[in-house]
C-alpha cells in the first residue's frame, strides 16, 4: 500500500496531455496578456498535491466540468481532449483525498455536462440530444 509520502501529482502527463489542451483553449484569455477573473494558467504550478495552485485547479475543474470554460464562442476541446483533461484533474483530486491534505475547500462536486445529460436521461426515461 502506497504510504501518503508517496503520492505524487502526474507531472508528466500534465506536461504531455494537459499542459498542450491549456495553451490551446485558456492562455489567450488566462496567460500573459489577459488574466480574466485573475486566472493565469500559463504559469500555473501542476502539482495539484503539493503545489501551490491547489485553489486555482478547483476553479479550473469546476469551470472545466460544468462547460463554462472555455466560453461558447471560443474554440471548444473535442470530446476526447474535454475527456482527457477530465480524467486527469479528477485523478490529481484524488490524490489529494489520499493525502490527506488540507487544502481542500470542500467536499461539494458539480456533475459534468455529460454526467447531467445522463442524470436527465435517467430521470424522464428518455434520450437527449445535444
Amino acid at each position: 500500500m502506497q504510504g501518503r509520502e508517496d503520492i505524487k501529482s502526474d507531472l508528466a502527463g500534465f506536461r504531455q496531455s494537459v499542459k498542450p489542451l491549456l495553451q490551446k483553449y485558456c492562455v489567450d484569455c488566462h496567460g500573459p496578456d489577459k488574466q480574466k477573473g485573475d486566472m493565469r494558467l500559463d504559469t500555473i504550478d501542476p502539482d495539484v498535491v503539493g503545489g501551490t495552485s491547489f485553489d486555482q485547479w478547483e476553479d479550473v475543474r469546476e469551470a472545466f466540468n460544468t462547460g463554462e470554460m472555455p466560453p461558447e464562442k471560443k474554440p471548444q476541446p473535442t470530446g476526447t481532449e474535454r475527456d482527457l483533461m477530465t480524467r486527469w484533474m479528477d485523478a490529481e483530486f484524488k490524490k489529494v483525498k489520499l493525502h490527506g491534505s488540507t487544502k481542500k475547500r470542500g467536499t461539494v462536486r458539480r456533475l459534468t455536462r455529460d454526467e447531467l445529460k445522463y442524470a436527465y436521461e435517467d430521470l424522464l426515461c428518455c434520450p437527449i440530444h445535444d
